[in-house]
């Protein structure tokens, strides 16, 4: 009788294991799909994606669950929850301040944008103003070799130059 029960329990505790294996299969399964699908999307980059296995998640939950003696614990459940979502909560922040670093940088670069939008109006106004006093700003040739933003720099002081000694 006392081996019957052994047996028993090594027959589900079998069963079990075998749940768990094909659990595991599938689980794999879905990593390389998610994988392959990757490696297809022209939107993913080489850097590191997070892939998201629900099946995985579930069995990851349910093996955390177990105690050693192979029953159901549920603080140890509720505690494994408490732990991922304490660490979800984590990356959420991390994730709102950079991205609050960023709002804070494209607001500085909208201001200076706007600033020189502005002092780019007043130049054309006050173009607009000397073009009737005869004075008309020519760019100069300059040597070969010389990159275009050389040449932008020089033909600026140049009008600079000329608008200060009016």
């Amino acid at each position: 009788e006392k081996n019957k029960t052994v047996i028993a329990q090594f027959q589900s505790k079998v069963k079990e294991l075998s749940e768990e294996k094909k659990q595991l299969e599938e689980g794999m399964k879905e990593i390389l799909q998610a994988v392959k699908e990757m490696q297809n999307d022209p939107s993913v980059k080489g850097g590191e994606t997070a892939l998201t296995i629900p099946s995985l998640d579930r069995l990851v939950n349910a093996m955390e669950c177990k105690t050693w003696e192979g029953t159901f614990d549920a603080n140890v459940h509720w505690k494994a929850q408490v732990d991922q979502l304490t660490g979800r909560n984590e990356e959420l922040r991390q994730e709102l301040k950079r991205t609050q670093e960023a709002a804070t940088n494209f607001s500085h670069q909208l201001a200076n944008a706007n600033e020189k939008i502005a002092q780019l109006k007043s130049e054309i106004c006050s173009l607009r103003r000397s073009e009737g006093a005869g004075v008309v700003f020519q760019t100069m040739s300059l040597p070969e070799g010389m990159v275009p933003s050389s040449v932008n720099i020089i033909n600026s002081l140049n009008e600079s130059l000329l608008h200060l000694l009016q």
